[in-house]
C-alpha cells in the first residue's frame, strides 16, 4: 500500500528539509545534515545536492528561489520501479523517533499535505530515496525571470515568479528499513 502526499513549497534559502516529527531530534541532526551535504568551506561551490543525518534529509534546490512541487510516497515495501524523467539519488536511512516526518522550506513552513505524515511502521529506521527533475528547466526560468522582473513592481513581480511553480520537482519514496 502507498499513501501519496504533494504540495508546491517555496523553498527558503534554495533548501527543503525532510525530518522527524521530534523537534529533539532534529534539533541534534541537522548540522550533520548540512556538513553532509556541504562543499568545500565558506563556498557553496562544490556543495552536494542532499545530505542526511538521523531523522532529517536535506536537499538542495536548483536556486534559492525554487518553487518545487514535492510528492512524497510512503510504501510498506520496498519500491520496485525507479521510473524516468525521475533522477535517482542514492538511498539513506532515516530515523525517526516521532514515527512520522514533515516537508518543510527550511524557514519551518509546511504546506498541511506535508505537515504531518505517518510513515506507517512506528518509529525505527526509514529508508528514503528521492528522484529530481526539473532542476536545470528551474535555472533557465530563474535566471529570465530574475532579468524580466528587475523593473517591476511587487506585485507584478510575484505574479511573474508564479511561472516557476512546479517546474523544478522532487519524488520522495520512504518504506521501513526492515522489510
Amino acid at each position: 500500500m502507498v499513501s501519496v502526499h504533494e504540495a508546491t513549497l517555496s523553498s527558503g534559502d534554495g533548501i527543503v528539509l525532510v525530518e522527524d516529527l521530534d523537534y529533539e531530534a532534529v534539533s541534534a541532526a541537522i548540522g550533520g545534515a548540512f556538513a553532509d551535504s556541504a562543499g568545500p568551506p565558506g563556498t557553496r561551490a562544490g556543495a552536494k545536492l542532499f545530505g542526511s543525518s538521523g531523522g532529517i534529509l536535506l536537499i538542495r534546490c536548483a536556486d534559492q528561489c525554487s518553487r518545487p512541487l514535492i510528492r512524497v510516497e510512503v510504501w510498506d515495501t520496498v519500491p520496485e520501479v525507479f521510473e524516468a524523467p525521475w533522477q535517482w539519488q542514492e538511498r539513506r536511512t532515516l530515523t525517526l523517533r516521532s514515527g512520522g516526518f514533515c516537508v518543510t522550506d527550511g524557514d519551518g513552513f509546511m504546506p498541511a499535505p506535508l505537515a504531518e505524515i505517518d510513515a506507517g511502521a512506528g518509529t525505527g529506521d526509514y529508508h528514503v530515496v528521492f528522484g529530481h527533475d526539473g532542476r536545470d528547466a528551474a535555472r533557465t526560468e530563474i535566471s529570465r525571470i530574475r532579468r524580466e522582473t528587475f523593473r517591476l513592481t511587487a506585485t507584478e513581480s510575484d505574479a511573474v515568479w508564479r511561472r516557476l511553480i512546479g517546474v523544478e520537482r522532487y519524488l520522495l519514496r520512504v518504506w521501513p528499513a526492515e522489510v
